[in-house]
């Protein structure tokens, strides 16, 4: 009965103190953003969803570039709801032979993040999901094969925002990510096809506090 009390004494006290500090976001702010993740294992962090690199091996040269811009509002101070994209493209080239793989993808869904007010910086949950299509080409000497998937991803994060400036915030969450692939006429998931662990996003959105709302 005392750990009960206890517990719903420190959670009155900090949702006090998180109603008395001044807002990370307010109501009615604009907030455009972008993101960068890594991939901690198993998941498809940064080989699609990173701002974009270039590698090459004794096999193959990879031109990666992915981008995932965000656009979202607070709806009340802390709570931001908001559309976030991930478009890419991917090239491998084989440097043995003239095998080439191209593949180009476009996703979007809603997500939604809570900020809690401490001291300096706040905490951040984060979560939502994302649907699209990927499209690839593989092509073989004298032959060529052309395909597409539908792309389903699901996300769950915490992590905290740090204002650097009025009109700028930078944020580093971790959590579980989750994306899975289908054939575009229906099916079950393609065997294989599932990607899903630990992942880093690391970002920054503009603060444009408009008076929407």
């Amino acid at each position: 009965m005392k750990k009960l009390c206890l517990l719903i004494t420190v959670i009155f006290l900090m949702t006090l103190n998180a109603l008395q500090a001044q807002p990370v976001i307010k109501k009615g702010t604009i907030m455009p953003g972008m993101t960068s993740t890594i991939s901690l294992g198993g998941a498809w962090g940064s080989e699609f969803m990173s701002v974009g690199f270039l590698k090459s091996n004794d096999d193959y040269k990879e031109r990666i570039l992915n981008l995932m811009p965000s656009g979202g509002i607070a709806v009340i101070d802390n709570l931001a709801v908001r559309i976030q994209t991930l478009i890419g493209s991917r090239t491998e080239i084989s440097t043995i032979d003239d095998t080439e793989y191209h593949s180009g993808i476009f996703s979007l869904g809603p997500y939604v993040t809570y900020y809690y007010p401490v001291g300096s910086f706040a905490l951040m949950a984060d979560g939502g999901v994302m649907a699209g299509r990927e499209s690839y080409r593989y092509s073989y000497p004298g032959s060529e094969y052309e395909d597409q998937h539908n792309v389903f991803v699901i996300e769950i994060f915490g992590g905290i925002a740090k204002n650097i400036s009025e009109n700028v915030q930078l944020n580093a969450l971790t959590g579980y990510s989750r994306a899975s692939w289908k054939p575009v006429d229906g099916g079950d998931e393609i065997e294989g096809d599932v990607c899903q662990g630990l992942v880093i996003k690391v970002g920054f959105i503009i603060l444009l506090d408009l008076g929407v709302l």
